[in-house]
């Protein structure tokens, strides 16, 4: 994946292969590079593997395009299914030297059991540590979120055993590869070892976009000493290049009791673990809303008289007997923290009724308790088993026949029945997975119900918790939360932040008293009703009972919500 080859110009009289898939892009490259080798092909093709050294590399650099699984089998016609590329890797490792006996049957397991939701970056992960000989350096541009992502749990464990990861280097102002990729992207640098030293300390670079930093950093193009300097002596420079650390023993640990070393939140002071708890130590889930798999069939709007459907030409008629009200999306939020189930669309919600012409054709012990749909409703789905959604019929959708199902001793059940709504899809709390400004939680403070759809995080209050639904929205809406929020997210193109509920592991609170609890209650009750353009006071008393939950008072306190507010802007800033 070597591109136009520019990889190549920082070295000199040494054997430099590439592989490149668009034969114009590698004719390119071997014309600017003659003395590197250049083979054009997919990089996990068997035709191109057989190319690869057996022995390894003593350095595999690569910038992997951030290609989806989706579209990995309508890749320019190049035949890119996981199941080839699976099957390519496996082949290589059972020739490669690079490994001994016990290390192939570990990156075996690797291959054969990566998640197919993976992005191709995880697969060029385990390319590029096969490649590499011991002793030698990979270096891979990869999503931000690789730390993050549970399909890239293969890739943890692999960096864990054989490897030292010397540095990562991240492109926090999403200014690298602006124009054609739209996730925020970093660079790690690791070491090829037989017996990794996990006791050593992972380097971090936040690098910024300034013209200053380009300047001071790096001078002319190629010049790689003055930036080799800046590392070597960690040259901090706040808002243009920042410098961390953290063991790597620590870097994938799932036994975090406290802040990441690597959390702007330490700025605020030592902060001992014991005054910290997660939200699942706090009895709350963290969940995705309901996905449908054809939301232009099952969410309709209101209107007076009925239903409207994009798909359908007539009203469809009212009936709170077979639909609840769903918040679709961030067009459904209001001005406040507060979402009226009114306000949103409705969810076409039917579990014991079916229509007459499949009631028909049921036996009588599969339609047991089921009612006839009403003739409009049963026109309505007639009509829409017909249209078509990305090219294909509605009850074809992957993600909709699976609703069907026709269990001899259970009722049948058809495509128009979505699986009985679970309590993560009901959630009194929840948030955009989107944000392009500040991470807001909103709240349904009504009785009735509202399903959340698959566009928001949802939080659920388990039993035993000592938060209340009114607290936890507060404690979700101060600044700390916020700043989490921006430290465990994923930085999109256009500066937008994309949260998902497995980053919210990582994500630990200040532990509150009971008496602390009942203040953010009665705090989260004020913030219901006000708009959040006039929240401030509100969320600066949210702030206030957190930080002296963690010891700081008077003077101190007013210092640490000041840099507490700092940190959150900068976060903002440098992603908008």
């Amino acid at each position: 994946m070597c591109g136009i080859g520019d990889m190549f110009s920082a070295y000199e009289d040494v054997e430099m292969t590439g592989v490149e898939i668009d034969a114009l892009v590698q004719e390119y490259a071997r014309k600017c590079y003659p003395s590197a080798t250049v083979f054009c092909g997919d990089a996990f093709a068997l035709t191109t593997i057989q190319h690869y050294s057996i022995e390894g590399y003593d350095l595999v650099v690569t910038n992997p395009p951030y290609v989806r699984r989706e579209t990995l089998n309508n890749s320019g016609g190049i035949q890119m299914a996981m199941g080839n590329i699976r099957q390519s890797l496996l082949d290589y490792l059972a020739k490669a030297t690079t490994m001994t006996a016990s290390e192939k049957i570990i990156m075996r397991r690797a291959i054969t059991d990566f998640s197919g939701l993976a992005d191709l970056a995880v697969p060029s992960w385990l390319l590029c540590m096969m490649l590499v000989k011991d002793g030698g350096q990979m270096a891979i541009v990869v999503p931000n979120s690789w730390q993050t992502r549970e399909y890239a749990t293969p890739v943890h464990t692999l960096l864990k055993d054989f490897f030292e990861i010397k540095y990562v280097i991240n492109d926090v102002s999403n200014t690298w590869f602006k124009d054609s990729a739209q996730v925020r992207t970093s660079v790690v640098v690791a070491k090829r070892c037989c017996h990794a030293d996990r006791t050593l300390n992972v380097t971090y670079i936040d690098l910024y976009d300034r013209a200053s930093t380009r300047q001071s950093l790096y001078g002319s193009i190629g010049d790689t000493e003055r930036f080799q300097r800046v590392v070597r002596e960690r040259i901090s420079i706040p808002g243009l290049c920042e410098f961390s650390s953290i063991r790597q023993a620590d870097l994938f640990s799932e036994q975090i009791t406290g802040l990441s070393s690597l959390s702007k939140l330490r700025q605020l002071g030592e902060i001992p673990s014991e005054k910290l708890i997660s939200l699942s130590d706090c009895q709350v889930k963290v969940s995705q809303g309901l996905r449908t798999g054809a939301n232009g069939f099952f969410y309709l709007k209101a209107k007076p008289g009925g239903y409207y459907s994009s798909l359908y030409p007539k009203l469809v008629t009212d009936s709170d007997e077979y639909f609840v009200s769903v918040l679709q999306s961030q067009g459904g939020l209001g001005d406040t923290f507060s979402v009226s189930p009114r306000q949103a669309y409705r969810l076409l919600y039917i579990q014991e009724a079916a229509t007459s012409a499949d009631l028909a054709t049921t036996p009588d012990i599969n339609k047991r308790r089921y009612a006839t749909l009403p003739e409009p409703l049963s026109a309505y789905i007639r009509f829409s088993e017909k249209c078509e959604i990305k090219g294909k019929p509605i009850p074809e959708l992957s993600s909709v026949k699976t609703n069907v199902s026709g269990r001899r001793d259970k009722p049948f059940r058809f495509w128009y029945m979505i699986p009985p709504l679970q309590p993560r899809h009901v959630a009194k709390l929840f948030m955009p997975r989107v944000n392009s400004k500040e991470a807001v939680t909103y709240i349904n403070d009504t009785d009735e119900t509202m399903v959340i759809d698959a566009n928001f995080v949802t939080f659920n209050i388990l039993e035993g918790s000592r938060l209340t639904a009114r607290s936890l929205l507060a404690l979700l809406n101060s600044t700390w939360s916020k700043v989490l929020v921006e430290e465990c997210g994923t930085v999109m193109g256009g500066g937008a932040l994309k949260i998902d509920a497995v980053q919210f592991k990582k994500a630990y609170y200040p532990r509150l008293t009971d008496a602390e609890v009942a203040r953010l209650d009665a705090l989260g009750e004020v913030l219901i009703s006000t708009p959040k353009q006039a929240a401030e006071t509100i969320i600066d008393e949210i702030d206030n009972v957190l930080l002296k939950a963690l010891g700081f008072e008077n003077k101190m306190l007013e210092e640490k919500k000041s840099h507490l507010r700092q940190i959150l802007k900068r976060y903002i800033e440098t992603r908008s």
